[in-house]
């Protein structure tokens, strides 16, 4: 069950979503309530002239505004933001002129704005560079929140998880740990299962050999009859298949592939000073 008080992020995948919306004001957009008070409470100071009801009304989005942490919205934004590695003068622009791989990057500040109670990411290292993840995995960690995280960087999430949820024969199954620490358990898991019904194929053999032998021989028929029962009442385990697809490309070649496949000369290749060719 999800605590109700508690607010919930998560990683938009829309990154054009937000075109016509500045940077830094996409980050608080994270906070819907927030935004919301903070949109109100802005168009009412951009009145000439407030109404008493207008002024009783701000002074509660004041109270609202500073007990969400607003007056430090802006800096809070542009803290995220670096961290994600959008450079301070990209902060004011409009979303729509700043590259695509960026937006992905402004949308994960959005999710982590406001220290969400839940927070659910899918796939986050997306267009993230090693520097990045490193500054994400630690922001992660020190984040006191539920989160669920989708992610292909085993990498990634042996460094954040401390639970890993297994979909698999139509099921759900939580295993404690890291990937790793799934990866191990769950093999161990099926080879226990595997090394178990071989040994009961092994005992119901022995059982089933010892009834086929003696089972006509008047004097050892209620033994075979005894082990008989004994065959019936082991259980072998269901090992299913498993429900997983893996994605698998073959290439036919059309024709034989010549010893040299290219030949090149005079050709130098190197970083800074050092010669790789």
């Amino acid at each position: 069950s999800i605590d109700k008080t508690k607010r919930m992020a998560k990683l938009n995948q829309d990154q054009f979503a937000y075109e016509e919306i500045k940077v830094s004001d996409c980050v608080i957009m994270g906070h819907e309530l927030l935004w919301k008070v903070k949109q109100e409470r802005d168009h009412l100071y951009s009145l000439p002239k407030m109404t008493e009801k207008e002024g009783m009304r701000v002074a509660n989005l004041e109270l609202e505004f500073g007990e969400m942490d607003g007056y430090t919205a802006e800096s809070d934004a542009e803290e995220l933001l670096l961290g994600v590695g959008i450079p301070i003068k990209d902060h004011e622009k409009l979303m729509s002129s700043i590259a695509p791989g960026l937006k992905l990057r402004v949308l994960l500040a959005q999710a982590l704005f406001g220290d969400p109670g839940i927070l659910l990411l899918d796939e986050p290292t997306n267009n993230l560079d090693i520097n990045t993840i490193r500054w994400l995995e630690k922001t992660l960690k020190s984040r006191d929140c539920t989160m669920i995280v989708i992610s292909h960087d085993r990498h990634f999430l042996n460094n954040i998880c401390t639970h890993m949820a297994d979909l698999d024969y139509r099921e759900i199954r939580l295993f404690p740990g890291n990937y790793n620490d799934f990866m191990i358990a769950s093999t161990q898991a099926r080879e226990t299962l595997v090394n178990e019904n071989a040994k009961k194929h092994a005992k119901i053999n022995e059982l089933q050999s010892f009834v086929n032998r003696f089972s006509a021989n008047a004097s050892k028929a209620k033994q075979a009859t005894s082990r008989a029962n004994q065959i019936n009442k082991i259980k072998l385990e269901d090992i299913k298949k498993t429900s997983r697809v893996y994605p698998f490309i073959r290439f036919n070649q059309g024709k034989k592939i010549h010893n040299k496949v290219v030949e090149v000369e005079n050709i130098s290749k190197a970083y800074d000073n050092l010669s790789i060719i």
